[in-house]
């Protein structure tokens, strides 16, 4: 496949996702061994090379050495920890590539809601956590081993999206150990067989390490399916089949559907999402906002865990005739000189209080209730280490421990009846009350004998 009829089709996936993703009819994802961290680890290869027995390991392709390392890993010759120990060491250095990053953006953006991953590293759970989605409250993980298959309903449901791990997990101490490793799972096998006959988008399938996965493909099927890698599967398999037979197939062969040029590519497109080619936008479906430079090639757009900044330039019309300023729509309002006041007329302006007045009392009530409901903890903790023993009984220091404990609970509720009075205390303690207010203080109390005065005058 040319370049050129590659772009048009990575383009057209581009805007068929986008289209199911509006309608809530996301697409399934079938994520490879050629997409995992196994297959760009170089220590996997000089591992696969000392235990393989082809001398010219080093001479074949990067998919057969792929193959030889499978081969290697599945066979008698490793004990179960030399097993682990090895895809330990080829995992140590491996770290989440932009194309997991941007396989992550397009599940949080709803894209996908089943994602099929043969591999057993956790890069793919790395990269989705860069991109703030959380395991459990933003999408689940599930594992076949850590779950019970129920012949009545499928365990993978919700409104999550879901990364299922066909194979295992290798930070669980759960991965595949065997080439029949799917046989034990039957209602997996079920489960998948049911994704798999969705409009599913494959990439890094490899023929050795996914095989099991060929085993249970469904070939007669309406739905579409797009193949995206750099080699075609082998012809006898029933994915192979399945790409004759079933309705809507795109391939992408060559360089282009590698792994990590395919994503980047499409998580750029799917930004600005263009139409068929002759087909117009669907309603609700958001309007291109590519441009292609002066050389006529798209301009390449970072994959960032950040949502993509929006442009502030304005865009201009081609060939539109120059016009003269027009008015604003809508009537610009003159400020009309404010009038001076009168000079007779005081403006009164809104005093500053301090809000020392209002703070101390609520402070003062805080602080009581704290009281309250420390002294109310220490009781119960108190009555339940002595009722603990076997003899309960009430030593010294116990009573003690409750007499302060009661009086601290004293004061608390003293100081939430009287906060008013005790502030008024602390600053009269502190030299703080203003002159003003204690002066206000003896004129109502001045003002309350004159009052009691005269009443009595008025009853002799």
């Amino acid at each position: 496949m040319d370049i050129e009829t590659s772009k048009s089709t990575i383009a057209d996936m581009a805007y068929l996702l986008k289209s199911r993703k509006d309608n809530r009819n996301p697409t399934v994802l079938f994520v490879g061994a050629r997409a995992g961290g196994l297959f760009r680890s170089r220590e996997l290869y000089n591992l696969g090379q000392l235990y393989t027995n082809r001398p010219s390991f080093r001479r074949l392709p990067l998919s057969e050495q792929f193959s030889e390392c499978f081969k290697v890993l599945m066979s008698d010759r490793l004990g179960e920890a030399d097993r682990h120990n090895l895809l330990i060491d080829s995992l140590r250095n491996q770290s989440f590539s932009p194309a997991d990053v941007a396989l992550a953006s397009l599940v949080k953006e709803g894209v996908f809601d089943i994602i099929i991953s043969t591999n057993i590293d956790g890069l793919l759970q790395e990269a989705f956590n860069s991109v703030n989605l959380r395991p459990g409250l933003d999408y689940q993980v599930r594992i076949p081993q850590r779950f019970f298959y129920s012949e009545s309903e499928s365990i993978f449901t919700g409104s999550k999206p879901t990364l299922i791990k066909v194979f295992g997990d290798l930070a669980a101490h759960q991965y595949r150990t065997k080439p029949s490793y799917l046989r034990d799972y039957r209602d997996l096998r079920r489960d998948l067989g049911s994704y798999l006959r969705r409009d599913i988008l494959l990439i890094g399938f490899d023929p050795t390490w996914d095989q099991e996965i060929d085993d249970i493909f469904p070939f007669d099927e309406e739905q579409s399916m797009w193949y995206v890698d750099e080699d075609p599967p082998p012809a006898t398999f029933r994915i192979s089949r399945a790409l004759n037979s079933r309705s809507g197939t795109k391939r992408i062969i060559g360089s282009d559907g590698t792994y990590a040029n395919f994503l980047p590519t499409l998580h750029n497109l799917m930004q600005g999402a263009e139409p068929l080619h002759g087909q117009a936008p669907t309603a609700g479906n958001s309007t291109p906002n590519t441009r292609k430079s002066s050389s006529g090639e798209q301009p390449a757009k970072r994959i960032n865990s950040q949502p993509p900044r929006q442009s502030t330039s304005l865009p201009t019309l081609p060939d539109a005739p120059a016009q003269d300023a027009q008015p604003p729509s809508h009537p610009v309002q003159v400020m009309s000189p404010v009038p001076a006041a009168p000079k007779n007329v005081q403006l009164s302006l809104p005093e500053n209080k301090p809000k020392k007045k209002k703070e101390l009392p609520l402070l003062v009530r805080q602080t009581a209730t704290l009281f309250l409901v420390i002294g109310g903890i220490s009781v119960i903790f108190l009555i339940i280490s002595i009722f603990q023993t076997n003899t309960p009984v009430f030593k010294p220091t116990d009573i003690i421990l409750l007499l302060v404990i009661a009086g601290a609970m004293g004061l608390g509720i003293f100081g939430i009846l009287n906060s008013e009075q005790l502030t008024k205390i602390l600053l009269l303690g502190a030299g703080k009350l203003p002159k003003d207010e204690s002066e206000k203080d003896e004129s109502e109390q001045d003002d309350g004998g004159d009052a009691d005065h005269k009443g009595s005058e008025t009853d002799d």
